[in-house]
């Protein structure tokens, strides 16, 4: 049996699934569009990144239809916690990336097949997709609580500024790492990956203890 909380959580996420519908065919558009230029270009993994990036940008949209909706203040008023409402949101925000990367990764594969003269994807490009889903799931965990905290209108240039950081600090260490000499090996480069994944689950958790003091403090 499932407990109330576990209903609300589907509830909260078929509402966001229903609100983002509205946008299927434009992404279905982008998609289609930048798989034609990404085999133009034969970089099968840009596809990949960019595909991730789309799917994690559908959380803002998510977010501000709610906004429009003043949803949240009816949300208060349904037999839902506020923990449910926070759970909801990061729960989304992880189906949007893995659906991001399974649908940027299977185009990836498929770009490679019909386009002549490209190889089949290799472990550095697997690598370069895992780091990129790493990067998004992180940026958009650090933002959470702030959106939650001011809105998303008034968070997207904090979210530029993340990107900045987060892009800076990634060339900063491969930038380090030459000047000392270091090759950045496969195996260096897997490591590096497997390490980026492990700071991602910190950030994402502590990321959903500030969202939880936040929406627990705000004043609706």
């Amino acid at each position: 049996m499932t407990g109330k909380g576990d209903n609300a959580m589907k509830g909260l996420l078929l509402k966001d699934f229903y609100n983002l519908k509205g946008s299927a065919k434009q992404m279905i558009f982008m998609v289609v569009l930048m798989a034609a230029w990404c085999a133009f270009l034969k970089n099968s993994t840009f596809f990949a990144m960019i595909t991730m990036m789309y799917s994690a940008m559908l959380m803002l949209t998510s977010i501000s239809y709610d906004e429009a909706a003043h949803f949240d203040k009816y949300e208060l008023t349904l037999p839902i916690t506020r923990k449910d409402m926070v759970r909801a949101k990061y729960l989304l925000l992880l189906l949007l990336i893995l659906a991001g990367l399974l649908i940027g990764t299977a185009g990836s594969f498929i770009i490679r097949s019909l386009v002549k003269g490209m190889d089949n994807l290799l472990v550095e490009d697997m690598l370069s997709i895992a780091s990129v889903a790493c990067f998004f799931l992180m940026a958009f965990s650090i933002m959470l609580p702030i959106i939650l905290k001011i809105g998303v209108e008034k968070a997207r240039m904090i979210l530029v500024v993340v990107y900045i950081g987060l892009f800076g600090a990634m060339a900063g260490i491969v930038y380090i790492a030459k000047d000392l000499g270091i090759a950045l090996t496969d195996r260096l480069v897997a490591t590096g990956v497997a390490v980026g994944a492990a700071v991602t689950v910190l950030v994402v958790i502590g990321s959903y203890l500030a969202a939880l003091k936040v929406v627990r403090e705000k004043e609706w």
